[in-house]
C-alpha cells in the first residue's frame, strides 16, 4: 500500500538523515577533543567514538528508508503506468512530482501552465488513482 504524505516525508526524513550523518562522521573525524589539544579526563569513550557509533547506526536507519522508499516508488510507477491510459496529462504532472521530486511551482514553470492547473491535474489524477487502487493507494 502506498501512502502520498508518507512517501514524501519519508524523503525529507532520508535527506534530514544525510545531513545528520554527514554532521556526525565529521565529528567523528575530528583528531583533538580539546582545542589546546591536551587530554582531559572524561570517562572511557569520547566524542569522536560516540559520533561513530550513531553516525553507523544512522547510516543503518537511512539504508532501511532507502530501500522502503524504493519499493513504494516501484508500486507507484507501475499506479502511474495504468493512470497514463485515462488521464495522461495528471500522470506526467504525477510522475515529476513524485517520481522525479520536482516541486509544484517547478512544475509548472518547466511544462508552462499555471501552478493552479498543476494542484487541479493532481487532485485528479489522485481521486483516479483512489478510483483504479481502492486498497492499494492512499492519499492522507
Amino acid at each position: 500500500m502506498v501512502n502520498l504524505s508518507e512517501y514524501l516525508e519519508t524523503i525529507k526524513k532520508a535527506d534530514c538523515l544525510r545531513l545528520e550523518i554527514q554532521r556526525r562522521n565529521n565529528s567523528a573525524t575530528k583528531t583533538t577533543a580539546v582545542w589546546d589539544g591536551v587530554p582531559r579526563a572524561r570517562g572511557n569513550r569520547s566524542k569522536v567514538e560516540e559520533n561513530a557509533v550513531i553516525a553507523a547506526d544512522l547510516e543503518m536507519k537511512r539504508a532501511e528508508m532507502l530501500e522502503r522508499l524504493e519499493q513504494m516508488k516501484a508500486e507507484l510507477s507501475e499506479m502511474f503506468s495504468a493512470l497514463a491510459l485515462t488521464d495522461p496529462h495528471g500522470c506526467a504532472v504525477m510522475r515529476l512530482r513524485y517520481l522525479s521530486g520536482y516541486k509544484p511551482e517547478q512544475i509548472a514553470d518547466g511544462i508552462g501552465i499555471s501552478q493552479r492547473n498543476v494542484y487541479l491535474h493532481m487532485k485528479n489524477a489522485t481521486a483516479a488513482l483512489l478510483r483504479l487502487f481502492p486498497g492499494r493507494f492512499l492519499d492522507k
